[in-house]
């Protein structure tokens, strides 16, 4: 059999949208995270102040632009977020020395405790996946998919 019928009865074992490697990448993405994403929520978080407080959880700092680039939302958004949670004492914000109009988002000793153990039930989740798959698998999947979030940059 020719390789792109082969190709095609492989690929029409599942439906077209589980065909679609961003759909299922979505799928994978919110299966993987809906225990934690209910632990988020019962704290009082939503999934975006969630994404904003653990993305700066290894930073010393952040600017709008670069939070807004990795929490997946406009600039107006993350600004509202920020803000929302600035009011919480959660993060603060600071000028930079060298260029004044630039502000840093940061968290406070607030923010860190109230997430402290969200980012260990993180790792949590993250340890039993790596255990369900295996290391190997895990990491070769990080890499490919690091790779595709690179070339979707080009």
């Amino acid at each position: 059999m020719p390789e792109d019928q082969n190709t095609q009865m492989q690929n029409t074992k599942y439906k077209f949208r589980d065909r679609l490697l961003p759909h299922l990448l979505a799928r994978a993405s919110h299966s993987l995270s809906e225990k934690l994403m209910a632990v988020v929520r019962a704290r009082g978080l939503t999934a975006r102040q969630w994404r904003v407080l653990g993305s700066l959880w290894d930073e010393d700092s952040m600017t709008l632009t670069e939070l807004s680039d990795i929490v997946f939302c406009e600039q107006s958004t993350t600004t509202r977020l920020v803000e929302r949670l600035v009011d919480l004492k959660l993060l603060g914000k600071r000028l930079e020395q060298s260029d004044r109009r630039k502000v840093h988002i940061y968290l406070t000793v607030k923010g860190r405790r109230q997430i402290d153990e969200l980012v260990k039930l993180s790792e949590q989740f993250e340890k039993e996946t790596v255990d369900l798959f295996g290391i190997n698998q895990i990491e070769e999947m990080k890499h490919q998919l690091h790779e595709m979030i690179e070339h979707s940059k080009k």
